[in-house]
């Protein structure tokens, strides 16, 4: 798309996703409609709690004062049994009000002031019973059909309509990658029964297996929020018939249906899900839309705001020319990217916490409850609980153009692309669960962690995901201890191995070539992968001419094709030591490699390419220039070079070797080695059985390896 202007958008959605879109567009000049099927805002009880991330965006959009004055600052969060006795308690969330906190207001409430709010603004207007069929996108617009024959067309159409979006069904069809949960949750408002005589205030999870809910005050009218669990086999009817029994086993007091009123009844299904993409052309997804996951912590809300107001920054930035429309890719990435390392990891384990036994979480068994007693004693604990939350929000101005030149965007950003939670990443065996885990290290980063782990005190900071690129913290542990170090990486994380061949200029002094042109391309296969610490084994047909090659490897973050130079950090995730182990007899004489030099074969046995003791961000190395690399052989000398020293460097080799070809993430590019080789000797020195090979790059750390000769 040539073409990157912005004038109009199509916001198809009226709940708090979209009319919040839509206002803070309009107050921007931005042109917006906002489609509806339905004829009013939505009134079932749904979510009302919203956390520090959403009430930033909130404080931008320009309504937090207003809903303050309506809704409720929450201070406390206390865990009880279904007897109402305590479990534990948070308090102090109300704290700083200025600068954040949690605040509670139905969506419906929410949804009608944004609508009040956007009825200010001529550049905006809703469309209520406007029921979309179809969305569809040509090179320069996009649009949607409406049943009742009207179509409205924009630049862009950005689906906000809710966990069945027709959006994203245009877009995917039924796909929606995820579960649903084998329970049903049932929303009632509550009217009419005083609480406050039992000691119940803001909000209270109930922990038990059969009644697990969460009770919640909603509005200073006195209304309360009961959300219980039940069975996934009952109809609609049944659940009805059931509340009243339900309700009298959970709420304090234990009352009859004639002490309260019930305003709203609304049972729904629980899912965690998250779409494919949040970005097709020129057709977006936010909120539900976007994605799904059970309420235990309001973390659906918050994201979903956190998502517009990432969306925002990114539709504002295109229609004033700062932004080119490739910024929306990085909205797609990253807004899935949080909801795969926070948002899903962290309401899962709160809904599990609700769904169990109580006595299992007595005692400090549960780490989420061991930092709860901490906060007691340390307000630093409620700082961090606060930053974690405002890690669901990204700034994405921070990928807007630096500078223009005759009223063109020059390319470049300000910063480039985060793609992990992580500035260092390690693979480890914990020493509390003998589990394998991911973890951040809790070290400095001149620390040498191989030598923390020799000595048994290596502690990390522990990080959940599906894998190493999808690690972000874990929600309940702030530290666990290294009882063994992995590498970073396994042979299942990497497609492939792109290896650079003479890009150092002493290497390629001392092996009599010229400085090449462009850079010198050989593969190694995914399966060559090895541990750091783990025995490299050589193979018999090998083991004359085993030599190192310790090279500074990078590790690509996301799929590049056809990547400039000034992109390539926008690609990069991260960087580790690498070892290129290279027979070369296979290699280099004829009587077996053949008449030209080749150099697949014998550098692609398994293990050949071990990898380590961490990935480490570009945000902490940056272009990872002028960083000094030395390889020991049994703690003697042999490679002692600075990265200042390649021929081709960072951003080079990720753009050639993406040029015409797909860089897939996970994808490794080892840059090269520089001068000590053995082979390179007057009397060559190779590896061998038993010897140790110490690869070390300044801000890495050190890859150790054993050779072990196969009998």
């Amino acid at each position: 798309m040539k073409d990157t202007s912005l004038s109009k958008v199509i916001v198809v959605g009226a709940g708090p996703a979209g009319l919040l879109l839509a206002l803070m567009l309009a107050k921007h000049g931005i042109s917006v409609e906002v489609v509806e099927a339905k004829d009013a805002v939505d009134s079932r009880p749904r979510g009302a709690a919203y956390g520090p991330a959403a009430v930033s965006v909130l404080r931008r959009a320009g309504v937090l004062d207003r809903i303050r004055q309506q809704g409720l600052c929450v201070d406390s969060f206390t865990w009880r049994r279904v007897d109402g006795t305590v479990i534990n308690r948070l308090t102090g969330m109300n704290r700083n009000p200025d600068k954040g906190g949690f605040i509670c207001l139905p969506v419906y409430d929410l949804a009608c002031l944004l609508y009040d709010e956007l009825s200010q603004f001529p550049n905006a207007r809703v469309h209520w019973n406007h029921r979309v069929t179809a969305v569809l996108q040509d090179e320069r617009r996009a649009w949607v059909e409406c049943e009742n024959g009207k179509n409205f067309a924009g630049d862009f159409v950005v689906g906000c309509d809710g966990g069945t979006s027709t959006v994203r069904k245009s877009l995917f069809g039924s796909s929606f990658p995820g579960h649903t949960w084998d329970a049903i949750m049932v929303a009632t408002n509550i009217r009419g029964y005083d609480f406050s005589k039992y000691g119940w205030e803001d909000t209270s999870w109930i922990v038990d297996r059969e009644h697990w809910a969460v009770v919640a005050l909603i509005d200073q009218q006195g209304t309360w929020r009961v959300s219980y669990g039940e069975k996934g086999s009952l109809s609609h009817d049944e659940l009805y018939e059931r509340m009243p029994a339900k309700l009298q086993r959970i709420l304090p007091g234990h009352p009859t249906s004639d002490q309260y009123t019930i305003e709203r009844f609304s049972p729904y299904k629980l899912h965690q899900r998250c779409t494919e993409k949040m970005r097709v052309g020129r057709i977006l997804l936010a909120g539900d839309a976007a994605h799904l996951n059970n309420p235990m912590g309001g973390l659906g809300l918050t994201t979903g705001i956190s998502d517009v107001g990432g969306l925002a920054d990114c539709l504002e930035g295109i229609h004033d020319g700062k932004a080119g429309y490739e910024i929306l890719d990085q909205y797609d990435q990253i807004r899935r990217e949080i909801y795969r390392t926070v948002t899903d990891p962290v309401s899962t384990a709160n809904l599990a916490r609700v769904r169990s036994d109580p006595a299992a979480l007595a005692g400090g068994q549960d780490p989420f409850f061991a930092m709860l007693d901490k906060s007691r004693e340390d307000a630093s604990v409620l700082d961090d609980i606060e930053k974690k939350d405002m890690g669901l929000l990204v700034d994405f101005t921070q990928f807007y153009h630096t500078n223009k030149v005759n009223g063109h965007t020059n390319g470049l950003v300000t910063s480039h692309a985060s793609l992990t939670h992580w500035d260092r990443l390690v693979r480890y065996v914990s020493a509390k669960t003998g589990q394998t885990r991911y973890g951040e290290p809790l070290a400095d980063l001149i620390a040498d962690i191989d030598q923390l782990v020799a000595e048994g005190t290596l502690k990390v900071r522990p990080l959940e995901g599906s894998n190493w690129l999808a690690a972000g913290p874990s929600a309940d542990e702030k530290e666990d201890l290294v009882k063994e170090l992995l590498g970073p990486l396994t042979p299942r994380d990497v497609p492939i191995i792109r290896c650079t061949g003479l890009n150092y200029r002493t290497h390629i002094i001392e092996s009599n070539w010229d400085i090449p042109t462009n850079p010198t391309l050989f593969i190694k296969p995914g399966q060559a992968v090895g541990d750091t610490r783990a025995p490299i084994p050589v193979p018999k047909l090998s083991q004359s001419k085993c030599d190192y090659e310790g090279e500074l490897t990078i590790v690509i973050g996301k799929d590049a094709k056809n990547v400039s130079e000034e992109q390539a950090l926008d690609y990069v995730a991260g960087y580790v030591v690498g070892n290129d182990v290279s027979c070369r007899d296979w290699q280099l004489d004829k009587d077996k490699a053949g008449m030209m030099p080749q150099w697949c074969f014998g550098k692609s046995f398994d293990k050949y390419a071990p990898v380590g003791p961490a990935i480490v961000s570009p945000k902490v190395l940056g272009d990872a220039s002028g960083l000094r690399l030395r390889t020991y052989v049994n703690g003697e000398l042999r490679q002692d070079a600075d990265t200042s020293d390649l021929c081709f460097g960072v951003r080079k080799l990720v753009s050639f070797y993406s040029t015409g070809q797909t860089l897939e993430a996970g994808s490794l590019i080892m840059t090269g080695t520089p001068g000590g080789v053995a082979a390179a000797m007057k009397v060559p020195r190779y590896l061998q059985d038993g010897d140790e090979v110490v690869v070390e790059i300044e801000g890495i750390g050190k890859l150790r390896n054993v050779i072990k000769f196969d009998e």
